[in-house]
């Protein structure tokens, strides 16, 4: 193992464990800035042996990159789980993620929560769109895990965060399945009590409902929000905006078929 205790994250600090299946520990909070990154390799199920684990023995603040490695042609089965960040609490989520595809349309889904970070390993018929997602405890863990992995047909989570590209929405979301017109599978989603902060907390987005798609394309929907600013601006807005979010680079805009599961 390697203690990273002595370590103290600099500007464009990389953190790695080492070697494929070490495990690297930090007795106090892990605090990860927009230009550190983070870096996993994955060559089997058991954390400091077969992948890399980052042990922190206090909270976690994620930020900057990830990038997750298979090495040795490891391909992990759907429904695996590999628990690379173990902390006390967590917030934040990374800007950019470099996570390597599975074969046959496999999808690593990182999954954030108090208990650190996890990736899930998805199947194809799931889709996350390049997203990160934060649930509240350990339940909602188990819950979003069995949902991606194809095992539960539909999921109802409160205080979700869905991170895309950097930025964060948050709100009580439902996760079903779906197809495009083109038979591509999408998870489809009905989001209420949305919130989001933009500019650095100068507008809060906030009580909003709507619905939003994840699929090969990116993450795509809109929802209705109300508005505030940031108090003491020379300027006020009222009423409901629309707020759209759009990865895909092309216009979306099409009727999405419910899919049905069969054993």
């Amino acid at each position: 193992m390697e203690t990273l205790e002595p370590r103290i994250l600099l500007t464009n600090e990389i953190i790695s464990p080492g070697g494929l299946g070490f495990a690297a520990l930090l007795s106090r909070q892990l605090v990860m800035d927009s230009t550190d990154s983070l870096i996993i390799e994955l060559g089997g199920t058991t954390a400091g042996t077969q992948y890399d684990q980052v042990r922190v023995g206090d909270s976690a603040k994620f930020d900057g990159s990830l990038t997750v490695k298979l090495l040795g042609g490891y391909d992990p089965a759907i429904g695996t789980t590999f628990d690379v960040v173990t902390s006390t609490g967590s917030t934040g989520a990374f800007a950019q993620l470099d996570v390597q595809n599975l074969p046959n349309g496999k999808r690593l889904v990182p999954v954030h929560s108090p208990a650190g970070l996890k990736l899930v390993v998805a199947d194809p018929a799931r889709p996350a769109g390049g997203s990160q997602l934060r649930v509240a405890d350990a339940a909602g863990v188990i819950q979003i895990s069995t949902f991606f992995n194809g095992t539960s047909a539909a999921v109802s989570l409160s205080g979700v965060d869905v991170n895309v590209l950097g930025q964060s929405i948050r709100g009580n979301f439902q996760f079903g399945v779906g197809l495009r017109a083109d038979n591509s599978p999408v998870v489809t989603t009905s989001a209420s009590n949305v919130s989001a902060s933009l500019g650095n907390g100068i507008v809060d987005l906030q009580n909003g409902s709507g619905s939003f798609l994840f699929g090969s394309f990116g993450v795509a929907g809109s929802a209705s929000v109300g508005l505030s600013l940031l108090s003491g601006l020379p300027v006020t807005f009222g009423g409901s905006f629309k707020l759209d979010l759009n990865t895909s680079g092309v216009t979306i805009n099409e009727t999405i078929n419910s899919a049905r599961l069969t054993n």
